[in-house]
């Protein structure tokens, strides 16, 4: 895994080209991300030793936040259209047909997708005027369901490895917390205590469910990639330092965590053993 990371460049594009979000595919066999250039942004996909970069989807809409289905045969993503990207929803990419799947088509603006690891569902969130919050649906689009409903702002929900519950982070401009949700009972519970000035950002559960990264900016403006134990406790960063983490996702195996990056002036992808060490920039 290490000496395939090391190699892989998936940034060559045009000089305002940058990538988001990259996400392993449950094989390991993928990584799929979206890069922004000019105004609208594009499915990608790339082999971990940065071969067989592939565009999947094409402007001028502007396709972000991918998340795979399981066996890495599908990938979920928001699209928003318009020219102020006015409508957001979520649509299905069927890789190896090439074929495209709507499944939302409401006013609101849904984006955040995250599929879950048995197939059955993927959760999104729905962005509206009074704030955000959590929503759950097959993956064919029925039985769309609303799990959240609060005046404060849930953002990035990620599925744990069981698929019984989504991780999120919850809260308002003075403070955000690492929350997570029981999809069928209803049942939140908090797992980050941080305090006012603090904020917690993107979590998502390694493979085995007994820890979590997410993104940490402390009061006095330092940003940094921190895991934490599955009940919130024994918080470390794992990064070296210099950067404001944004989304970040766990390889198949655990061992790499990889994430995107602005704080240079331009969004890059970076992978760190989930252990900690040296930050690995893998895009141009």
């Amino acid at each position: 895994m290490a000496a395939g990371l090391a190699g892989l460049c998936i940034g060559a594009g045009p000089l305002d080209a940058q990538p988001l979000h990259p996400q392993w595919s449950p094989t390991g066999a993928w990584i799929a991300y979206y890069q922004r250039s000019g105004g609208s942004a594009s499915i990608y996909i790339v082999r971990p030793d940065g071969s067989d970069r592939t565009e999947l989807t094409s402007a001028p809409n502007y396709d972000a936040n991918p998340t795979w289905g399981p066996g890495g045969h599908a990938i979920a993503f928001a699209r928003g259209m318009g020219g102020m990207r006015e409508t957001w929803d979520i649509f299905v990419l069927d890789v190896g047909a090439e074929t495209e799947t709507r499944l939302t088509d409401t006013p609101e603006r849904e984006a955040h997708t995250s599929w879950s690891p048995d197939g059955s569902r993927i959760a999104f969130v729905q962005l509206g005027m009074d704030g955000s919050d959590i929503f759950v649906m097959n993956s064919d689009g029925s039985d769309v369901r609303q799990l959240t409903d609060t005046p404060e702002r849930e953002f990035h929900p990620k599925w744990s490895p069981d698929s019984r519950s989504l991780i999120y982070d919850f809260g308002g401009d003075d403070v955000r917390n690492v929350w997570t949700l029981n999809v069928e009972t209803g049942v939140a519970r908090q797992l980050t205590h941080l305090t006012r000035g603090q904020s917690a950002a993107a979590p998502a559960w390694a493979p085995d469910g007994t820890r979590f990264s997410f993104a940490l900016r402390e009061g006095d403006g330092d940003e940094g990639l921190h895991v934490a134990d599955a009940d919130g406790t024994d918080i470390r960063r794992v990064d070296t330092g210099g950067l404001a983490s944004g989304a970040s996702f766990w390889s198949p195996d655990g061992d790499y965590i990889a994430f995107h990056s602005g704080s240079d002036g331009k969004y890059a992808v970076y992978v760190v053993p989930a252990g900690g060490g040296e930050v690995m920039r893998i895009s141009d």
